[in-house]
């Protein structure tokens, strides 16, 4: 679905909720919803006139969903997009598919969905952030800021995102000079595609294990991969720097003169 289209959703029942009906009925305020159609949360509404949007009820049945995983289950919007941008694979059959689906909830706590670890936004260096910066963060997609007892608090891995851009603050990448969060996206991307392709690489043989411990496998690829990553990057970076053209004499010149 193309977010924010005026295409209509399918449904039996007829679209006649307003939006101050939803706004009403699920508790939300008009630009958290407004928010959940733009991200494709929430199919977009049917529009009868140019100023004139109308909802069905299942725009009321998601907004409640979206609000029990964000405040009981304290799910981040990224999880919450994948959870309903799931879709039925081709070449895995919907007794697989189901048992994936059984499965992501046995895997280690560093990738199962609601097993997040949460951190006080306070409590981080990252508090040297302004508050632009950390809008700019959640606005990118970057990190998900979620409110618990009154206090706002992020997950540990997004707690490391926030970390590592004062780190680049430190080493030059400011704004004055032209960066913005929206750099980290770079990796965001990245990592969003990989970890797509591998579940296509991991998926047959977590079929295969057939009485083995699954959930103990999933944690050795994962341990597996992110060892692989680490060395890849090393290596594609020194690649890189083999092949940039350098006055070899020069620099050894340099070298000396400091030494």
């Amino acid at each position: 679905m193309k977010k924010g289209t005026s295409n209509q959703p399918e449904t039996d029942d007829k679209p006649t909720l307003r939006m101050r009906d939803l706004i009403r009925d699920s508790g939300l305020p008009r630009e958290t919803i407004h928010y959940y159609i733009n991200e494709g949360l929430l199919p977009p509404a049917y529009k009868v006139k140019k100023n004139s949007a109308f909802y069905g009820p299942e725009h009321l049945e998601r907004l409640q969903q979206i609000r029990i995983l964000r405040e009981e289950r304290f799910l981040p919007i990224k999880a919450i997009k994948a959870i309903y941008a799931q879709k039925p694979q081709s070449k895995f059959s919907d007794e697989q598919l189901d048992y994936f689906r059984h499965l992501r909830l046995r895997f280690p706590d560093s990738v199962n969905p609601g097993a997040e670890k949460y951190i006080p936004l306070s409590s981080l260096a990252s508090q040297k952030l302004s508050d632009q910066e950390l809008a700019d963060f959640v606005k990118q997609g970057l990190v998900d800021v979620v409110e618990q007892d009154g206090e706002q608090m992020v997950t540990k891995e997004d707690a490391v995102v926030l970390e590592t851009w004062v780190q680049f603050n430190k080493l030059g990448f400011t704004r004055e000079k032209g960066y913005s969060p929206s750099l980290l996206n770079l990796w965001d991307k990245a990592i969003e595609e990989m970890v797509s392709d591998e579940f296509s690489f991991i998926a047959p043989v977590i079929l295969d294990r057939e009485g083995e411990d699954v959930v103990d496998f999933g944690a050795r690829v994962i341990d597996s991969i992110e060892r692989l990553i680490q060395a890849l990057h090393v290596k594609k970076a020194r690649k890189l720097f083999s092949t940039l053209e350098f006055d070899e004499s020069g620099i050894d010149a340099e070298v000396r003169k400091d030494q």
